[in-house]
């Protein structure tokens, strides 16, 4: 009778162990996958702006406001998200 109460204690202590660690990588996976948006996000951010301030070509504008997934709060975020980089390196050029 022993035995069988202390398996069944040593089974629910592996089941514990187990559900804990199924939490931490199912968190750690949901991490690391905002983490790749973000990093898309920014990437896509940046070819947006590189299409709207290259002065080379006169057509990039109009692949700019071509983009499937175009909309002007979208070119906000990427022109805020422009000016503060260009902040940041005037600030640590004042500092150097």
């Amino acid at each position: 009778m022993f035995r069988i109460f202390s398996l069944t204690l040593l089974f629910l202590r592996l089941f514990k162990i187990y559900g804990q660690l199924y939490k931490s990588l199912c968190s750690l996976y949901s991490k690391i996958r905002l983490q790749i948006n973000d990093f898309i996000k920014n990437l896509y951010f940046l070819n947006l702006i590189s299409l709207i301030f290259d002065t080379r070509r006169p057509k990039t504008l109009k692949k700019a406001l071509k983009l499937k997934f175009f909309n002007i709060s979208f070119v906000n975020q990427a022109l805020d998200r422009f000016t503060s980089v260009k902040r940041t390196l005037f600030r640590y050029q004042k500092l150097l």
